[in-house]
């Protein structure tokens, strides 16, 4: 992901409604997964993912522990980009 595409990212996780953000890397199958997450002053966590130039937020039910969460973020950036890669969605760069 260019520096471009983790300034967006970045701004989709500052609008979420997040006391203290971070942001976090893992090695995914084509590259690396960048994702963000915390909790909302009610303590409801959220978080968001960036990978291949896709992403998008999700809201967790409170109580979701961090490592939940987390997982959770890395698991559907993959699952979304294996489900484009299937249905040739994909360019053939990846």
């Amino acid at each position: 992901m260019d520096n471009q595409a983790l300034e967006k990212l970045e701004r989709i996780l500052r609008n979420l409604p997040i006391v203290k953000p971070r942001m976090e890397r893992v090695e995914g199958k084509f590259g690396v997964i960048y994702f963000g997450y915390g909790e909302a002053a009610d303590g409801t966590p959220h978080g968001c993912w960036g990978y291949l130039g896709y992403g998008r937020p999700i809201e967790f039910v409170k109580g979701t522990s961090e490592e939940l969460v987390k997982r959770a973020l890395v698991d559907d950036a993959a699952g979304f980009v294996a489900l484009c890669q299937e249905k040739g969605l994909l360019d053939g760069n990846h």
